[in-house]
């Protein structure tokens, strides 16, 4: 009976231990709301580590153009950069129709669009465009 609690007790220590681990880098949130006569609402979230296992993943299943491999350092050093910095706008624009908004919140890169037809939130961790960026690098 003892010798069961401890294996039940293990296996619970390793569920939370492996969600922790799953969680770590926060999570990727993407709302889309489609608007006109046949609209959609998509809501995904998702935890951050996925997106540099996917994007390592990826990048081994297509081609990358030498620009970007050449481009690479460049991102990691300014996200890095971008990581130090305070809460900062990094671009906006405002037509008539359509507003654009990027910016770094906290420790997210948040990108707000409101289009006529749609609108999209996307938020993602610095950490997790960190890993990403060194994932797509090591290949």
């Amino acid at each position: 009976m003892i010798l069961l609690a401890k294996v039940g007790l293990g296996l619970a220590s390793a569920a939370v231990a492996g969600a922790g681990l799953l969680c770590s880098e926060g999570f990727v949130s993407v709302k889309v709301d489609k608007r006109g006569p046949d609209p959609h609402r998509v809501r995904i979230i998702a935890p951050a580590l996925l997106v540099p296992a996917a994007a390592y993943i990826a990048s081994r299943q297509i081609h990358m153009d030498r620009d970007i491999k050449e481009l690479l350092p460049v991102a990691q050093t300014a996200a890095a950069a971008l990581a130090d910095t305070d809460d900062v706008t990094l671009a906006q624009i405002d037509d008539r129709n359509e507003h654009v908004r990027i910016e770094k919140r906290f420790d997210n890169i948040v990108i707000d669009v409101d289009a006529p037809d749609a609108t999209v939130h996307i938020s993602l961790p610095l950490r997790a465009v960190n890993s990403t960026l060194n994932a797509l690098v090591v290949r």
